[in-house]
């Protein structure tokens, strides 16, 4: 059996050489691009939990005021059967009613 040789050969590139400065500005640019992606990815999981929170005081919200809405519901009840067909002036805190 014959052994082969091989012959491995390292070159300098010549700086004008188009390809290789296409590749080195390529390589440059998806670089950039891997780090913005990265970027990107991390505030867009910054972005769902602060949507995550916004939702979740949202839906509190919601809740708290429907709980004070049903209380505002039963005062006003109690005092529809102490002042008949009464009407409440909030911000002057009186109520006129038919005796």
């Amino acid at each position: 059996m014959e052994s082969k040789t091989i012959e491995v050969v390292t070159e300098n590139i010549p700086e004008n050489d188009a390809d290789f400065t296409f590749l080195q500005n390529a390589y440059n640019q998806l670089t950039n691009l891997y780090e913005k992606i990265g970027r990107i990815y991390v505030k867009r999981k910054e972005l769902e939990v602060e949507f995550e929170n916004v939702d979740n005081a949202l839906g509190q919200a919601e809740e708290d005021f429907k709980a004070l809405n049903d209380s505002v519901r039963v005062v006003i009840s109690k005092l529809e059967k102490r002042y008949p067909k009464g009407q409440i002036d909030i911000k002057a805190g009186t109520i006129t009613y038919s005796r």
